[in-house]
């Protein structure tokens, strides 16, 4: 039995969509370790957040 080679094929077009904000994540649950700097409450590193559709920062 002879090993095949595998074919190496170029990427094909990127899809119109994108799959940029397909799948939302939502880190309301998160107990506050696991979560990364820019998301606790006390905003760290001073990231614009929408609370509550109030934008804080």
């Amino acid at each position: 039995m002879s090993r095949s080679t595998p074919v190496i094929r170029p990427p094909r077009a990127a899809p119109r969509g994108g799959l940029v904000g397909a799948c939302p994540v939502a880190h309301q649950a998160w107990p506050r370790d696991l979560l990364p700097p820019a998301l606790r409450d006390d905003n760290p590193w001073g990231v614009p957040q929408r609370i509550d559709g109030r934008l804080s920062a």
